[in-house]
């Protein structure tokens, strides 16, 4: 059976699917299994014993149905809850079509899925299980998403920390400052300022900062006075931020797509939440979710309403470094 899997938009998404693209092989063996995936996400299904083939789309619409259609695909599986993916499956002539009903798109769908009535306390990577069980049954827990580096990354990796001043001993601690959903998720530049400050007084440990072109600022401010903080936000490609994590002694983050691939390398995670709902979006591997319980949260605002931003600004600097020297321990 040949399977096309329209993957989510987002770093963090993506991630958190694999486990039902996981399970899926292990039901079906002998399928071939394709994500469609943008640009900016498919390189997180580089290298997966599960995933046999991967097609950008990114490309014109019409180029990409024909070449959908050639590939003579049984079932299409929708990952996400937008009109156009399933409009695009169906103009693709894919017979079985598997997805939410959302987006008054039901008449594209073969198979249409009722939300979940438990949404807000199932997890991202159990949402998308539930699109899967649709062909597949059984009542085994998914395994928790991983990524997979290969050795030549991983040597190109050694000798970008080399050039860095980074060797074997070095205690590297991750950081991610930013969040693309909006300010409200973040905890604040200053405080990672502060906290990559009081981390680098231990002289055999260096700050490595990560995050999007966009956020090539905030990483600026982190980095300004303080020698052993590197900032790589904008400088390094998808599978290059994800060797680099790999190597991170402890990785600092706000709920961001960084944080599920640190967790997906089983990589220590220090997860810092405000607005988010974490029975939705925690991360999966080895982790340490600080969170303070404030009246408004989790609102999911992108922004927050109030000047005082009070679910970030309870969580202290203090608090955060003290979780970093257990995770070293």
């Amino acid at each position: 059976m040949k399977i096309i899997i329209r993957s989510p938009n987002w770093i963090g998404d993506a991630v958190l699917c694999l486990s039902s693209i996981t399970y899926l092989k292990e039901k079906m063996p002998r399928a071939h299994i394709t994500v469609l995936a943008k640009d900016w996400v498919k390189e997180i299904f580089l290298n997966h014993p599960s995933v046999d083939e991967i097609i950008s789309l990114d490309r014109p619409k019409i180029s990409l149905i024909k070449n959908i259609k050639k590939l003579n695909f049984d079932v299409g599986i929708l990952f996400t809850n937008s009109f156009s993916s399933a409009c695009l499956f169906y103009l693709s002539g894919l017979k079985k079509r598997i997805g939410y009903k959302t987006d008054f798109r039901n008449a594209f769908l073969t198979e249409k899925i009722p939300l979940p009535k438990n949404l807000d306390k199932l997890h991202q990577r159990d949402y998308y299980l539930e699109i899967i069980k649709k062909l597949v049954s059984g009542n085994e827990l998914p395994k928790n998403p991983f990524l997979y580096l290969t050795n030549e990354e991983i040597t190109k990796t050694d000798r970008m920390l080399e050039s860095l001043g980074i060797n074997k001993d070095t205690i590297i601690i991750g950081m991610c400052p930013g969040a693309s959903y909006g300010s409200a998720k973040m905890w604040g530049v200053k405080n990672f300022w502060s906290l990559a400050g009081k981390i680098t007084e231990n002289k055999n440990a260096k700050v490595l900062i990560f995050g999007s072109r966009k956020e090539e600022e905030l990483g600026e401010i982190i980095r300004e006075d303080i020698e052993d903080a590197i900032n790589l936000c904008g400088k390094t490609t998808t599978r290059e931020l994800m060797a680099l994590i790999k190597k991170c002694d402890v990785f600092i983050t706000n709920d961001t797509g960084p944080m599920h691939v640190a967790s997906a390398l089983n990589i220590p995670t220090i997860a810092i939440f405000g607005p988010t709902n974490i029975d939705r979006t925690s991360p999966l591997g080895p982790s340490v979710i600080i969170k303070k319980d404030v009246i408004c949260s989790p609102c999911k605002h992108r922004i927050c309403p109030s000047k005082n931003h009070e679910c970030m600004g309870k969580i202290s600097i203090d608090e955060v470094f003290e979780t970093v020297e257990k995770q070293l321990k």
